[in-house]
């Protein structure tokens, strides 16, 4: 299971400092494969708050630290569609209101749907064959390398 260590992160409500989980040292801002059985119940209540549990981080972490985000793209084969949901499940609604328009075609709706609707709506869209997506918007799908300004696809 990978461990992300959000100690670092403005919005964490921790102070930046390496934590053991069993016998892995996780620093701030980095991440680490953890074995399940090391993930006591003790580690889990600092979940959200020192540690994110889980293969990709909280929008509102992953946008705060953007050398763990490239640490993440790439080591980590490109998202699959329950992935990307689950990460835009955890970002707020304005914030997927504004990704609705960085995907070609454009994400459209007679009237503006909630928060869970619309994290399905951009994920279907941006796993169809037709659609093409915003690099710079979408580079935690982890499709991109970036070198200086330019996106590069991976294989």
């Amino acid at each position: 299971m990978i461990v992300h260590n959000i100690s670092d992160r403005p919005n964490s409500t921790a102070v930046p400092s390496a934590i053991y989980i069993g016998s892995t040292l996780i620093r701030p801002g980095r991440f680490a494969e953890v074995p399940d059985s090391d993930i006591t119940p003790k580690v889990r209540k600092l979940h959200g708050s020192h540690i994110w549990i889980g293969n990709t981080l909280h929008g509102r972490f992953s946008s705060t630290s953007k050398g763990a985000l490239r640490a993440l793209t790439t080591s980590a084969p490109p998202m699959t569609i329950d992935e990307a949901r689950a990460f835009l499940n955890g970002l707020p609604r304005e914030e997927l209101l504004s990704l609705c328009t960085q995907v070609s075609p454009p994400v459209s709706f007679a009237r503006a749907p909630g928060a869970a609707m619309l994290a399905i709506l951009i994920s279907r869209a941006l796993f169809r064959e037709d659609a093409s997506a915003n690099p710079e918007s979408f580079f935690w799908l982890r499709r991109w390398t970036r070198h200086g300004n330019e996106y590069e696809e991976r294989d």
